[in-house]
């Protein structure tokens, strides 16, 4: 398999982080939309596919939906 990195800043804290071994092949379908990232990148982790749709970071992730800001009884 044919594989890059991808650099990619999280918009919120602008830090840069670096996606390793991702599939050439695999993100151009996901990019051209031939299906979802989980079933084309499947070896990569939930945190990194989150950065390549969003371009947010782990950390920021987490800092926004932290479960003490989850109220279901709303």
């Amino acid at each position: 398999m044919n594989t890059t990195q991808l650099d990619i800043e999280c918009k919120y804290c602008h830090k840069i982080y670096t996606v390793k071994k991702v599939g050439i092949t695999d993100y151009q379908n996901w990019k051209n939309g031939q299906g979802f990232i989980q079933d084309l990148l499947p070896y990569l982790s939930a945190a990194n596919r989150e950065l390549i749709i969003s371009n947010t970071c782990d950390s920021c992730w987490k800092e926004m939906w932290s479960e003490s800001e989850i109220n279901i009884d709303e």
